[in-house]
């Protein structure tokens, strides 16, 4: 039986084929070789950098922006299933003296009427989206 054996690093590729006797448990190497090209790197003022940090920077900002949005659609999600905002649209938590961006929001509790107990109201909705949204929002 024959095995490929490959060994990829970052300015190269080491290859080898080996042939292999499985009953006897040994074998022997057929051909080897290497593929040498150029190195992704780039020189600089601190030595070398790979050509690549930018771009795997950009993908983990991506990814953050995603994850983010992603969380937010999440909860809108939620508080509309909790009955706390009507809609779950981008737009939901945002109105007059709501905005969690854009000034104080009110009253966490609002009494029920007729009766002793407290629920939520939208304005609370908007201090946990606020506190899910994260810094910077």
């Amino acid at each position: 039986m024959r095995i490929l054996g490959v060994d990829g690093g970052i300015a190269s590729v080491g290859w080898a084929v080996a042939e292999v006797e499985p009953s006897r448990r040994e074998g022997r190497i057929v051909a080897a070789g290497t593929w040498m090209f150029e190195s992704p790197e780039e020189p600089t003022q601190s030595g070398p950098k790979l050509k690549n940090a930018d771009r795997r920077m950009f993908r983990g900002q991506r990814r953050v922006v995603h994850r983010r949005a992603q969380r937010m659609r999440d909860i809108r999600l939620l508080f509309r299933d909790q009955g706390l905002i009507a809609t779950s649209d981008r737009e939901a938590l945002r109105g007059e003296g709501l905005d969690p961006w854009f000034g104080p929001v009110t009253d966490w509790w609002a009494p029920v009427e007729g009766g002793g107990t407290r629920r939520y109201r939208r304005e609370g909705a908007a201090l946990v989206w606020r506190d899910v949204a994260g810094p910077g929002a």
